[in-house]
């Protein structure tokens, strides 16, 4: 299906979760967080489960490699 969306990457600190998807996003691909932290009442599972950045299937390769740039510029 051409709107499968797939698990680019996980995290498991927030910042960087949402630090990573401010940068995919900027560059204009739609990308979405999924965490299960039963809305908020659980924080805890965030360790567990992490925070997960999703984009469409069709998105990948470029999330990936824009990723690959914001991971190495943290180094």
């Amino acid at each position: 299906m051409k709107n499968d969306l797939i698990i680019l990457e996980t995290y498991f600190n927030e910042t960087d979760a949402e630090l990573a998807f401010s940068f995919i996003k900027s560059s204009g691909i739609e990308v979405f967080i999924k965490r299960d932290d039963y809305g908020g009442l659980g924080p805890h599972l965030t360790f567990a489960r992490g925070i997960k950045l999703l984009v469409r299937k069709e998105d990948e390769e470029e999330a990936r490699q824009l990723l690959s740039v914001f991971n190495n510029s943290d180094s």
